[in-house]
Parts: C-alpha cells; sequence; structure tokens
C-alpha cells in the first residue's frame, strides 16, 4: 500500500484504541461486552438511549451521537463508529482523504470508509469499524462489507480541510454521567436499574450478537511500498479475545456475528 494509505490505517488504529478507552464499557448487542461488563453496558446503552430521545438526536448527527457515546461511555455500531469519524475529522489525525459514514445493506450497520468513492476505486478506499470485539483497521476490499458496499448508503462525509465534527479540546470537555444519573435514566427507560436482569435480558436479546473482527482473510499483511520497515499485520488471537475478556463466554452457547464469517 502507499504511505498516505498507510498513515491512514496506522491513524484508524490509534482511533479505535481511544474510542475503546472512551466507550469501556462496549456494545449492547456485544455479547462478550455483556459477559464483560455484569449487565452494565445494557444500563449505560439505555441511558445512551434516553440523551439521545431528550435531545432529539438523529441516527446520522455524527457530532450528537459521538457526543453522548462518551457520556454513556458505550455505544452499539452507529454511536462507536460516529465517534471514531470525530476523532478521525481532528487535524493532524492522519487521515487526509473524505471520512464517510456508511450505513449497510438493511440498515443492520455502520461503519466507516476513507476515500473519495466518487473519484477512485473503492479497492483503494480504507475501512473503520470499532464494534467488533477484536477491531482493527483494514482495507475496505479485506473487510467482510466488501461484498455489498455497492449497495450501502454513505449518509455523512467529512471532506479534508473541513471543521473536526468534534475539537480535542470538545471530546475533553464532554463529562461522563454519574452514575446515578446512569441509574435514574435506565430505570426510566426499562422500569429496573438492576444490572443483573438488564444483563438477563440482553442475552435473551436475538439482537445481541458476537462479532469477533470483520476481516475477510484473518492473514493479510499490509507493507509500505516506500518503507518495507512498516507493516501492520491483520489477525485475530484466542489470546487478546481472553485477555480482554476474562473467561468471556464459559458455559454459554457463543451468538453467531452479525456479519457471517462464511463471506469471503
Amino acid at each position: 500500500m502507499t504511505s498516505r494509505q498507510m498513515d491512514e490505517m496506522l491513524a484508524v488504529q490509534r482511533g479505535i484504541q481511544e474510542v475503546e478507552h472512551l466507550t469501556h464499557f462496549g456494545s449492547l448487542n456485544q455479547q462478550a461486552d455483556s459477559y464483560r461488563m455484569g449487565g452494565e453496558v445494557s444500563e449505560r446503552y439505555y441511558a445512551r438511549e434516553s440523551l439521545e430521545d431528550d435531545r432529539g438526536i438523529q441516527p446520522y448527527d455524527i457530532r450528537g451521537q459521538a457526543t453522548i457515546s462518551v457520556e454513556a461511555q458505550a455505544g452499539n455500531c452507529g454511536g462507536k463508529n460516529a465517534l471514531l469519524m470525530a476523532l478521525l475529522s481532528q487535524p493532524g489525525s492522519g487521515v487526509e482523504r473524505p471520512l464517510n459514514y456508511v450505513r449497510s445493506t438493511g440498515g443492520e450497520h455502520y461503519y466507516l470508509t476513507i476515500g473519495d468513492h466518487r473519484a477512485e476505486s473503492s479497492r483503494e478506499m480504507g475501512f473503520g469499524d470499532t464494534w467488533p470485539t477484536l477491531a482493527s483497521p483494514m482495507m475496505l476490499r479485506d473487510s467482510l462489507m466488501w461484498d455489498d458496499f455497492s449497495r450501502n448508503q454513505i449518509r455523512s462525509t467529512h471532506a479534508p480541510g473541513e471543521a473536526p465534527i468534534l475539537s480535542r479540546q470538545d471530546v475533553r470537555a464532554i463529562q461522563t454521567l454519574a452514575q446515578a444519573e446512569i441509574d435514574r435514566r435506565a430505570l426510566a427507560k426499562t422500569g429496573t436499574s438492576d444490572a443483573e436482569l438488564h444483563l438477563e435480558g440482553a442475552l435473551r436479546n436475538p439482537g445481541v450478537q458476537q462479532q469477533t473482527h470483520m476481516l475477510r482473510d484473518t492473514g493479510v499483511v499490509y507493507r509500505d511500498r516506500d518503507d518495507p520497515a512498516r507493516v501492520l499485520r491483520q489477525e485475530t488471537s484466542t489470546t487478546r479475545f481472553n485477555r480482554r475478556y476474562a473467561d468471556p463466554l464459559a458455559g454459554f452457547r457463543e451468538k453467531a456475528p452479525l456479519i457471517p464469517y462464511s463471506r469471503r
């Protein structure tokens, strides 16, 4: 890949790590996050939904979606990838091509692409998605979304040179919700603030999946053609998974992924 594309991949990698830090309770519809946080992610998801309702935040309001994801420290694919887009829109992020917020066919998933879809081949576009358990940067052509991309819908674009969606100062100024406020909002939305009940409800929910990664080929390796020392390896690791999710799914049947791994 070109040096610019490698810079973008490394920028997405940093962005994913920052999103994981800012939304460390995870996603309601990821099975491992529910186990990892003992149902707390469910409370925070509903508190986030309450903020969305109160403020009238629309699905494609990237700034709004990113902000409430930080406040609740949680979000599903739409909220987490809105936050990734906001972070990558900042000057000096390492991304110098347009950022696109994409809705998949059927609306079941949101992700980012990098590049001008009107002027360049989609094979040369980058891909970012913070939702999988082992999220990683990749080229769009190497993602599980590649086959359907032509039918997907770009809902928002941030062009190079535009004002950032959220500045670094904006992100630092966002106040996370206190636990009492999380409980109050979750209780108002669901009738309970009991994390164990939220965990049970989440695991019964047919909308909960376990998407470990978004790679068509977990063995792909990216190399900077101008600097061979710069290498980015794509791999999924049971060791890495278990390190983050200590005994995450023991004794439970693992749910199916949202995007089948067989799409290769």
